[in-house]
């Protein structure tokens, strides 16, 4: 594999503060992140952006994440969204016969319609697949097989999003978590050990000021300056992924038969 030390310098303090490994033993954030890999037999590897919950393409620093490493290992980014219609099993066993919704499912899908394009102006491909009848292929981990690193979204632990990542991890791809939702991202709460857990909300604000000041007071956190666009191009689209901003495409994705609710 690519010596991991040698791609550090593409990325800012205030990015590598929000990864962690998604397979890691370590209790607190420095566990080390598994470096990109060497893909044996695959003629044209990439990274890869598993895009699951920070639906934005500005202050996404998962995506600033890819587009710098896939620029460091001059490879494609390739970013690739997956709207479900069945829950993992975890999900039906605590809680029934719970089943995506078409309402949620439209949701994505408009955020990601407005994302297509920007994503492209970044120099990278935003892939969709919607589950349907007759249209289930496991994309994610057959990309993930033939990717020198994946990134994707932290999920706290929550589901479907934590046995996606899961799922993802058992392909053997390097994995990294990257937490786009705090102001003082989660690998660094350990850091502060119980202080932030007690007093409730009060006593968390005191707990976090210095950290969360220190962070708000630059006004380009958590991304700093835009990555630039990678030099290689993203391949072409394969035969699942939907472009969602084509006349009538949404609509009749949405009406076409699944197993949503």
């Amino acid at each position: 594999s690519w010596h991991f030390m040698a791609f550090l310098p593409p990325l800012p303090s205030t990015l590598r503060e929000r990864l962690r490994p998604a397979v890691s033993h370590a209790p607190d954030h420095t566990a080390a992140l598994p470096p990109p890999r060497r893909v044996p037999g695959v003629a044209s590897p990439h990274v890869l952006y598993l895009l699951r919950t920070t639906l934005r393409s500005r202050s996404n620093p998962a995506l600033e994440v890819g587009l710098r490493m896939a620029s460091a290992l001059d490879l494609p980014l390739v970013c690739v969204a997956v709207i479900e219609d069945t829950f993992p099993a975890t999900m039906r066993s605590a809680g029934g016969r719970w089943r995506p919704t078409a309402r949620a499912a439209a949701f994505r899908a408009e955020a990601l319609r407005e994302l297509q394009p920007e994503f492209a102006a970044r120099g990278t491909c935003l892939w969709v697949h919607v589950e349907r009848d007759g249209c289930r292929a496991v994309v994610a981990m057959s990309l993930a097989a033939r990717a020198a690193l994946v990134v994707t979204d932290e999920h706290f632990g929550v589901e479907p999003h934590a046995s996606a990542a899961t799922r993802t991890a058992q392909t053997g791809a390097p994995l990294w978590l990257c937490d786009g939702a705090c102001t003082l991202p989660a690998p660094l709460m350990a850091s502060l050990g119980d202080a932030a857990l007690r007093g409730g909300n009060a006593g968390f604000l005191r707990a976090t000021a210095d950290l969360r000041g220190q962070r708000l007071a630059d006004p380009s956190y958590p991304c700093g300056v835009a990555a630039p666009q990678p030099m290689r191009a993203p391949p072409a689209a394969p035969v699942w992924a939907v472009e969602l901003g084509a006349a009538g495409e949404l609509e009749a994705l949405l009406e076409a038969s699944a197993r949503r609710d």
